[in-house]
């Protein structure tokens, strides 16, 4: 947005705005909401993500559900088709994942949903695996449909709408970091790491109280971090003599005053507390100081800075350096006791009890408490400038205020100051670690500290300031032992969470071999690593893996220090020789650790080809040495599943240059052969996971490697079936990912049989596995054996919810419905109150399954099961229709996580039907009435609106529903009274069809005046007629222009003129107000410009025309929308300092 860029999945329009934890606006998929605006025309379009770190897209994920059930409710009602988009944004993915992506892009190019469908399950073309991620959206789909099957036509549609975003932000080196960090540089900053940082705090903030980032709400530095850099002007070296100007930045900084101003920094106009230390440091009244500073201010080439209350110092190492001279020993007492005061402060808004007014109102502003930081930070590092002071009192000072401010608080204080302690640690490193180490040594801070964190898009952590101040420090080689120890102590603290900046990445960014962020030596690193091995070998171990070739390929580095200078600015190039000299070292620890800690064997199996040669080859032997531990831990499988998957991996992709050499994966496929399970009901569980076993085989078709998954899974029940029977299959069942892949399998082995009394124990179940296995046995017996195998089953024997339970498993068709007819009668109830919606071939099938479907409460069932019909043929019964949806309305249910696109598709049609009762319809609309108003739907409440602007008796029985007639006692409505009222005002709020107007033949003059006079009768007799006017005024908006070319039809026009119809004006005033919307803030007025000048040149032309009540009317309104214009312009315009 800063950078002028347009946001991914929208329309390629400027973005506007960013809501965080947009819940209020009415979305499910709630974390982020981005706009993008046409300006052209003010046309919007959405993007609405949900973001989530740690995600799968398979049946069993709960987090992929969430993401779908959000995705589904707002696709139903919240998306403006064609404009908006839902995503899902997450971060690295796996292979198997990744093609989820690749099916939504052919959901988008497919011209239909046929041809989409069609593609996806073409061989040759197509996958296994593909296949099983469309299938894992369209089981998310049908749960947050309410049970109910989507059909393909609305799935296609949904997959259109739906992108998975990828982004590595929550790695440190990953590369989209490194990419908005590239894009920040592009705006001449010197520090975009940290921008980005400012970036992040600023959102975060914002975040606190879901609110919406915007230009106008951001700080305006980091909006100026984005403005065009300054021209390049010529070297002075070769320009000819010149006299020296006296407004020059650095001669302004040079005096008293603005040497005393520097020494603060930043603070902030509104806080008592700021003022009182600002006039004491200048021993003067704030009063007279800021009148001195206001001269100041104006003058050509000031320092000083002030905007929206808070008074700022430019360039301000450079003016520490000028006016170092002008500060005494006096000033440095009162910024210690100030510093002290305004650190030690704590957050008002951590506090769990009710907000303490009191101290929020004497606080330090944030701003002067980051200034006070940098302060200290610049007298530790650059002392010698305060010529004045003396030395002893410069140095002491920052190590005394750390020291106090650290010193109590707990958590609590390292919350407070997160967002200045990486620069106290700079003020003061000695004195910050010995905090640090203090707090690790009790344990509670730091648990507590992590215990604050809490989840959702860009929500705060408070350990953020502390991770900057050790990154800072570890590069300076005198502190990067202590840093290395001190992060291990918090990562073993650490209890995770979905934020990314962790002590253990802290650890793996400096030192990560080809881009240390320190500048210690490779022997001081060695050294620090062993450290932290011998005190943290788990920590150690994760750093070590980090560091291998191939395993870290991005990063951005860790936070730099602000003032400190550690020896370099920038990290020196790495030489080649350098890098495998310390991967060697690095590579020998890990091996080390491995063989002392068993544990990690299964970690490094699957890291063996990021592994060089000489270490590759330790690291066999060692797994080798010790198969028998492996074996008698259980380890064992585990490994043998790395082993396996990367010998496998790497033989189908021997030509790529990242694969490993043939005789590496050879021996590696031999030490698998060594660790394979003797088990097969361990060894074959993958044949039955979520994945494709065979994806990496990529010389067989679809149908090929589908025909020889099915071999593998017969194969593995028949073995496991031989060995231990029935039981030995069943038990295997639920240990897998798909069950009911092993029913299917089970079905097709020959002399395999279960027993009936077995078949039986399965349906009655409440393991869902079970039933799992029992609906792919019994799906693939009846495929093959069809009625015979049936037959066989004896079941009118069987219980009547086993005999359901049974059929559910069948074809969604004639013939099983048939089945249920014969084995259950009466009783088929239990069948169609849980058998799951399939598609219907044909009229008569339909209305027999929507009537059993409404006969068991399931209207949901029923609309689906008519829209999809609708969809496939183009046919609907109004008729069953019509039942179906007022028993869904009758039902109670909110359309929340059922298909509103169905049901608002059904109504559409049923308002076009020559053969559709008016008064059903009515009926309808009342009851969709929530549904139909929602912006962006297809249609509207055309009956009710139709019937409105036709019939003056039935506006004014709507008008009863919500107001008492004039003079009417007043009386508490009953509840059934308010939902009537509720309806009506609904209605009434979103009234677009103005009395006189048909849909199908336009707006008549006479009709409007016969329909007013009719109305003005009866209203005035019974009461309504003020409430009645100003109503009807804002429906009035819509009326068009008259045939003449007037901008509203004259009859209208003479109605709203009429002297003694000031309602009418006054309602007409606010619709027309009203109609705008809601809209973004143009600080240029521009669109408030344009609005009065629309509704001044109306009032002129009304004026000529004789109907001067309405042209008054129409220019109050220009004139609100010009001094609107005006006030845009004061409060965003440019400044007038410099």
């Amino acid at each position: 947005m800063l950078a002028g860029g347009v946001s991914p999945c929208t329309r390629a329009w400027p973005i506007k705005a960013i809501h965080l934890q947009a819940k209020h606006l009415g979305v499910e998929t709630d974390d982020v909401v981005v706009e993008a605006h046409e300006t052209s025309s003010g046309r919007k379009s959405r993007l609405l993500a949900q973001i989530k770190h740690d995600i799968a897209f398979t049946i069993g994920n709960g987090t992929f559900s969430e993401v779908i059930t959000a995705a589904w409710r707002d696709f139903s009602k919240n998306l403006a088709h064609g404009f908006d988009a839902l995503a899902l944004i997450t971060g690295p993915l796996s292979g198997a994942d990744l093609e989820l992506r690749t099916v939504l892009e052919w959901a988008r190019t497919s011209p239909a949903s046929d041809d989409f469908f069609k593609k996806v399950n073409q061989s040759n073309f197509s996958s296994a695996n593909k296949q099983s991620k469309l299938k894992a959206v369209l089981h998310h789909l049908k749960a947050a449909n309410g049970g109910v099957v989507v059909d393909e036509e609305t799935a296609w549609k949904f997959l259109k709408a739906f992108h998975v975003l990828q982004y590595d932000l929550d790695i440190a080196g990953g590369v989209n970091r490194a990419f908005l960090t590239c894009i920040i540089s592009q705006f001449g900053g010197a520090g975009s790491e940290g921008t980005w940082a400012q970036l992040i705090e600023a959102v975060r903030d914002i975040n606190q109280s879901a609110g919406t980032i915007k230009v106008e709400t951001l700080p305006m530095e980091l909006v100026e971090a984005f403005q065009t850099g300054a021209a390049v002007t010529i070297s002075r070296d070769l320009l000819p003599p010149q006299t020296p100007t006296s407004t020059t930045a650095g001669m302004d900084a040079d005096n008293p005053l603005i040497a005393v101003a520097q020494l603060i920094g930043t603070w902030n106009d509104a806080s008592p507390a700021d003022q009182e230390y600002v006039s004491e440091l200048v021993g003067e009244t704030y009063a007279q100081l800021t009148s001195r500073l206001s001269i100041e201010l104006n003058n050509p080439g000031t320092v000083l800075r002030y905007k929206r209350g808070i008074w700022s110092v430019k360039d301000r190492e450079k003016c520490w350096e000028i006016g170092g001279p002008h500060i005494f020993d006096r000033h440095l007492e009162i910024v210690q006791k100030h510093a002290t005061q305004a650190l030690s402060q704590d957050d008002p808004s951590l506090f769990a009890e009710a907000e303490p007014t009191e101290q929020a109102a004497n606080a330090y502003s944030k701003q002067l408490r980051s200034a006070l930081a940098d302060t200290l930070a610049l007298m530790t590092t650059r002392p010698q400038v305060l010529t004045r002071c003396r030395q002893d009192t410069v140095q002491s000072i920052p190590k005394i205020v750390v020291a106090q401010t650290l010193r109590s608080g707990g958590w609590l204080r390292v919350a407070s100051i997160d967002r200045d302690l990486a620069v106290l640690a700079e003020a003061a490193p000695e004195t910050f670690l010995d905090s640090v180490a203090g707090w690790i040594k009790t344990g509670d801070t730091f648990k507590s500290l992590f215990a604050q964190e809490r989840g959702g898009a860009f929500a705060r952590t408070f350990s953020t300031g502390l991770l900057w101040g050790l990154e800072s420090l570890a590069w300076s080689p005198e502190f990067l032992g202590r840093v290395t120890l001190a992060l291990g102590d918090l990562d073993a603290l650490d209890p995770g969470g979905q934020w990314t900046n962790r002590p253990l990445e802290s650890l793996k960014s400096i030192y990560l071999p080809w881009h240390p962020q320190t500048t210690a030596p490779v022997t001081i690193r060695t050294s620090a690593l062993n450290a932290l091995g011998r005190k943290h070998p788990a920590t150690a171990w994760a750093v070590y893996v980090s560091a291998l070739p191939g395993v870290t390929q991005t990063t951005s580095g860790t936070h730099r220090p602000k003032w400190q200078d550690f020896g370099a600015v920038e990290v020196p190039q790495v030489m080649r020789e350098d890098y495998f000299q310390e991967i060697t070292k690095y590579t020998e620890s890990l091996i080390g650790l491995a063989a002392s800690k068993p544990e990690y064997l299964a970690d490094l199996a699957e890291h063996l080809p990021d592994l060089p040669p000489a270490a590759f080859t330790k690291a066999i032997i060692l797994i080798g040495d010790n198969i028998g531990l492996l074996r008698e831990s259980g380890r064992n499988h585990k490994i043998w599943v790395a082993l396996k998957d990367t010998a496998q991996k790497h033989t189908a992709f021997a030509s790529a240059d990242w694969a490993i050499p043939r005789s590496s994966v050879a021996e590696i496929e031999a030490l698998a052969s060594r660790l394979q399970p003797e088990d097969p009901s361990i060894r074959y569980q993958d044949r039955f996971g979520a994945s494709d076993p065979l994806s990496y085989d990529r010389k067989m078709t679809w149908q090929e490697r589908q025909q020889k998954n099915e071999n593998l899974q017969e194969e593995a029940v028949q073995e496991i079936w031989e060995i231990g029977g029935l039981s030995a299959v069943v038990s295997f069942a639920m240990t897998v990912d798909r069950p009911r892949l092993v029913g299917v399998a089970l079905a097709k082995l020959e002399g395999a049989t279960v027993p009936v009394t077995e078949l039986q124990r399965w349906a009655q179940s409440d393991t869902e596995s079970l039933r799992d296995v029992l609906m792919g046995y019994a799906a693939q017996s009846f495929a093959t054996r069809k009625e015979e195998w049936l037959e066989s089953l004896g079941l009118p024997q069987w219980s009547k919810n086993s005999k359901a339970t049974l059929l559910t498993a069948l074809p969604f068709s004639r013939a099983t419905w048939a089945e249920v007819e014969s084995l259950l009668g009466r009783d088929d109830g239990l069948y169609w109150s849980t058998v799951g919606i399939g598609l219907i071939e044909s009229k008569r099938d339909l209305r027999y399954a929507v009537k059993k479907l409404l006969m068991q409460s399931r209207p949901d069932g029923a609309v689906e099961s008519l829209h999809a019909y609708m969809l496939r043929f183009g046919d609907l019964n109004t008729k069953d229709a019509t039942r179906a949806l007022l028993a869904l309305a009758k039902a109670g249910k909110k359309l929340v996580g059922m298909d509103s696109y169905a049901v608002e598709a059904l109504i559409k049609r049923i308002q076009i039907a020559d053969d559709s009762n008016k008064r059903d319809l009515e009926k309808i609309e009342w009851a969709y009435l929530d549904l139909l108003v929602q912006l962006g739907r297809e249609t509207f409440a055309k009956t009710l609106e139709q019937r409105l602007a036709d019939d003056p008796d039935f506006y004014l029985d709507v008008l009863a529903r919500i107001y008492r007639s004039k003079g009417a006692p007043s009386k508490e409505p009953t509840e059934q009274e308010r939902h009537a009222a509720s309806a009506a005002h609904r209605l009434l709020l979103h009234w677009r069809t103005p009395p006189g107007q048909k849909v199908a033949d336009g707006f008549s003059a006479s009709d409007f005046r016969k329909w007013f006079e009719a109305f003005l009768e009866e209203a005035e007799e019974k009461g309504y007629l003020d409430i009645g006017l100003s109503k009807l005024g804002t429906v009035l908006i819509h009326a068009p222009e008259d045939p003449d070319g007037f901008w509203v039809n004259r009859a209208v026009a003479e109605a709203l003129d009429e002297s003694s119809y000031e309602p009418l004006r006054s309602g007409y005033r606010t619709g027309l107000y009203n109609a705008r919307g809601a809209y973004w803030v143009d600080p240029t007025g521009a669109p408030e410009k344009a609005l009065s000048e629309k509704y001044r040149v109306q009032a002129e032309s009304a004026e000529l025309e004789g109907y001067f009540l309405l042209a008054a009317c129409v220019r109050s309104l220009s004139k609100d929308y010009e001094q609107q214009a005006g006030s845009m312009t004061e409060r965003f315009g440019p400044d007038d300092d410099n």
